[in-house]
């Protein structure tokens, strides 16, 4: 018989092995004796609102909707009770009045209860725009849901504006959090991202706990309060994620056993696309969700609405989430698995049904869009691991600057296939890339998604931009410089996080080793020889050559060809993934010659940032087969920038002395009225401290190929030749009447409309008057309401003779442009454009100048598109957002192929 000793042994066993799950399973929610319950609204005195589901207690100010508190198991507050702002919608906006941005809080002026049952409740905090200055010109309604047995919080915001509403700029609308100090020490942003993190207190350079660097986000911690952190640096951009992996990021506290999360189930409602970067937690301890940024993008974002401009956007919701953990047992790992679970829930229960705002499609009043993406590339492959989507309608790529619409993004199958589901009704393009091939795809026509609909689109077809076979290539075409060299950090200014890390980029101050690694000559890439891993720089920056003085960078690419077709046309391809106030000049075979492409381009600040794309950039470039060698060709890649200014105008004679030069290394710079293109002398100039120096005799020589045939302007560098329209009655200042800056008046860009109302300008050459008959701006027409449609304006020109086999130059000279694109075709206004170009953002048109930034374009256009009698140009802005995408011309001049 078992005896009853062996019995209780066996009980004994028994139960701790039901004991086992309970002791290893994964503990989080860990409530600690509370108890989950419908929740309650409470309101005190009208200056508190506190809602409460037995898990979490949140506590609201009232009406304004700041989050004050959160109860969450023993912690009586997550959030950092040495702050007013702990938890709150912010945005930051300015008008054309304001130099500075402001900084708007969002504080409501209303509360309502929305819904309160068993399920749910759902809270209002709004306000409405009265017409004054404090806050930015939107209707806002902040809302906050709290549900029954749920851990967090979903917080949603309703904007608005109204079209006859002043014109404003929204830089940034975020959601923020600023937690308990005290408590929370240990960040999380990935897997292979996350730490313990130096406090707030220890960037203090005012205490001498930290040292300042280049700009204000990052410091050396050079007297931490935790010796682990000493000469580490902090910098929140260290942290940034890109959108379609910035689900779910927070901190943990290892003291009180507890996770706080923020849980962004969806990008629909972020700007800039999938791979946009943006902020996540960082310091303070601090979390953020950035719904509308500029960063890593710059001031290309569309973040200005204009008078006449209605907007109307759901921003979120997004997830607080609080989870907690009593076992101590590999706590962070567990906390944040946990949250990575409770991540993927809320992505599957995206688009929540419980929301109560109409503004908010569920998921029955979505569409879908289902097709298969090919890529045609000299022959038709499946288009696998491609990146698919819709977004406002646009030109190819304008979806990395748009924030005024929703975005919805894919990825197709290693076959190509696509899925797009939970689409909110509207008119879309459908956009995309393909890792491996240049270039952005457009679907041809417009997406139109209506509630519950299913769109197929069968097949899609992307065709990359080529234009002949490959003869070599540097690097990958996937919109980064991951695959070239990313030097070794410094040892006193490192994040020990980065070490033996894929983001190695993400160090402080990588750029300043290219000094180091090229003090007195720079990069030379040889095609066949080098390694663009080892050999090509990741960044094309400037050199220090002591102190805060810095030159402007030649790269060249140095290759050989057996044979050149004299005749031919190449193409060089340059995609950029990314530019920070730089200036692009391409050369062949000549360092000081003219270039063939020069290209103000960028402000996304990624080098800065720790990044290794931004805004994206391709530039297709003709080169003339005579600019080739049979032999070692060189490209010359110059990025121009750099350094203070200092300029004079010369005499009559054209002589000239610029005194009070700082010391430095420059280049001498110029320009001639009269005369089209920029100078730049042979030599660097190096001034010393007490130096006199003569450079006697300096030459420009203009760009040019050929004989004029024809001009329209003068090349002055403003458009003040062209025709300005008389201002309207109701909106001059008198100032400006009878007056030599006639431009100066409020709105003579809608002249434009009413001039050429059904048809737009034609110009010819030889019978028009460019005083009378060339419009002073190349706006965006009104077709009604806020509605804009692209211009293309003509100019007719004859033609005796044509010399078929020869090259032709037109010189287009622009005095300013604004968020445009120009497009140059001959005689057909439908073919591949000879000049496609993004280009500006001088706002000059807006803000009453004749110039802005000056950019030079030289086409080459070959004879064979030329006809013996009537010839025509057709250009095209092609960006018609609002009323001020546009160009000023300078000049524009049509030449003979070279007699040389």
């Amino acid at each position: 018989m078992i005896s009853q000793k062996t019995i209780a042994s066996w009980m004994i066993c028994f139960l701790l092995l039901l004991l086992l799950p309970i002791a290893f399973s994964e503990p989080t929610r860990n409530l600690k004796g509370t108890s989950a319950r419908a929740p309650t609204v409470q309101q005190i005195r009208n200056k508190e609102v506190i809602v409460d589901n037995g898990i979490v207690r949140v506590t609201f100010s009232n009406p304004k909707g700041l989050i004050t508190g959160i109860k969450y198991n023993e912690i009586g507050n997550v959030l950092n009770p040495y702050l007013r702002a702990r938890g709150y919608w912010d945005i930051t906006w300015q008008t054309e009045n304001n130099s500075l941005p402001k900084l708007d809080r969002i504080e409501g002026t209303n509360f309502r209860i929305i819904t309160q049952n068993e399920e749910q409740v759902e809270i209002s905090f709004s306000r409405t725009w009265n017409g004054g200055s404090d806050h930015s010109p939107l209707n806002v309604d902040k809302r906050y849901i709290i549900r029954t047995n749920t851990s967090g919080i979903y917080t949603y915001g309703i904007f608005e504006r109204q079209p006859e509403w002043p014109e404003v700029e929204m830089g940034l609308i975020r959601v923020a959090f600023k937690l308990n100090p005290d408590r929370f020490h240990y960040m999380v942003v990935a897997d292979n991202r996350q730490r313990q993190m130096p406090t707030d207190d220890d960037r203090d350079i005012h205490s001498g706990r930290a040292k300042p660097l280049a700009y204000k986000e990052a410091v050396k911690l050079t007297n931490p309060h935790n010796h682990m952190f000493k000469n580490q640096v902090d910098d929140k951009y260290q942290y940034s994620c890109e959108v379609k992996d910035n689900k779910v990021h927070g901190w943990i506290s290892t003291k009180s056993n507890v996770g706080f999360w923020l849980i962004s189930p969806s990008g629909e409602y972020r700007s800039g696309g999938p791979v946009k970067q943006e902020l996540t937690s960082h310091v303070g301890p601090t979390t953020l969700t950035t719904f509308i940024s500029q960063h890593y993008v710059g001031p290309d974002m569309e973040t200005r609405y204009k008078t006449g401009e209605a907007w109307k956007k759901v921003l979120g919701p997004v997830f607080i989430y609080l989870n907690s953990d009593s076992t101590r047992n590999n706590l962070q790992h567990l906390l944040w698995e946990d949250a990575k679970r409770q991540t993927e829930q809320e992505v599957e229960a995206w688009p929540y049904g419980f929301v109560a705002s109409s503004d908010f499609p569920t998921r029955q009043e979505r569409g879908t869009i289902t097709g298969r993406l090919f890529v045609n590339d000299r022959f038709l492959a499946p288009a696998g691991y491609a990146y698919i989507g819709l977004a406002p309608p646009g030109e190819a790529g304008s979806w990395q600057t748009n924030t005024k619409g929703y975005q919805f993004w894919t990825q197709t199958n290693e076959t190509g296939y696509f899925t797009i589901d939970n689409v909110r009704p509207g008119t879309y393009n459908l956009y995309g890339w393909v890792h491996g091939f240049i270039g952005d795809f457009k679907y041809q026509n417009l997406v139109n998604v209506a509630a519950g609909s299913e769109i197929s689109l069968d097949r899609v077809v992307f065709q990359p931009p080529r234009n002949g076979p490959t003869l070599w290539e540097i690097g990958v075409p996937d919109r980064t410089a991951r695959e070239y060299f990313v030097p070794e950090p410094y040892e006193n200014t490192m994040n020990p996080l980065y070490l033996n890390h894929t983001d190695k980029f993400r160090q402080y101050g990588l750029w300043q080793r290219y000094t180091e690694l090229y003090p007195n000559h720079d990069l030379v890439y040889t095609v066949g020889v080098s390694n663009y891993s080892q050999d090509w720089f990741y960044a094309h920056v400037t050199r220090n050559i002591g102190g805060s003085t810095y030159v402007p960078t030649t790269w060249q690419i140095v290759f050989e060809l057996p044979y050149v077709n004299w005749r031919g046309s190449y193409t060089l391809q340059i995609a950029l993934s990314s530019a920070a106030r730089a200036n692009l000049q391409v050369r062949f075979n000549n360092e000081y010659s003219r270039p063939l492409l020069s290209a103000g381009v960028g402000r996304d600040n990624a080098i800065a940032r720790h990044g290794i794309h931004g805004a994206y950039h391709l530039y297709s470039i003709d080169v003339p087969g005579r600019l080739l060698r049979t032999g070692t060709n060189t490209i010359y890649l110059r990025q121009s920038k750099a350094g203070y200014q200092f300029w004079t105008q010369t005499n009559e004679t054209g002589y000239f002395t610029i005194d009070n030069v700082r010391p430095g290394t420059y280049n001498l710079y110029g320009w001639v009225h009269g005369f089209i293109g920029d100078f730049k002398y042979q030599n660097l100039v190096n001034v010393a401290a007490g130096s006199e120096i003569s450079l006697d005799r300096v030459v420009f020589q203009p760009p040019r190929n050929g004989p004029t045939l024809w001009e329209i302007g003068v090349p002055d560098r403003t458009a003040r030749e062209y025709f300005v329209p008389e201002p309207y009655e109701n909106t001059m200042n008198p100032l400006y009447l009878n007056h030599t800056d006639k431009f100066r008046q409020y709105g003579l860009w809608q002249r434009y409309t009413e001039l050429y109302p059904n048809h737009d300008l034609v110009y010819t050459v030889g019978v028009s008057n460019y005083s009378q008959d060339w419009f002073y701006a190349h706006v965006t027409r009104n077709i009604g309401g806020s509605t804009y449609v692209p211009t293309t304006w003509q100019i007719v020109f004859e033609l005796p003779y044509v010399n078929w086999r020869g090259s032709y130059t037109l010189q287009i000279a622009l005095s300013s442009a604004a968020r445009a694109n120009l497009q140059v075709r001959f005689n057909n206004e439908y073919s591949r454009p000879l000049l496609s170009a993004g280009v500006g953002r001088d706002n000059a048109i807006a803000r009453h100048g004749i110039h802005g930034a000056y950019h030079l374009y030289s086409i080459d256009v070959p004879g064979r598109l030329l006809r013996t009698g009537t010839n025509t140009i057709y250009l095209r802005q092609s960006k018609a957002v609002g009323p001020f995408e546009g160009l000023m011309y300078d000049y524009i001049r049509l030449e003979e192929p070279s007699t040389a």
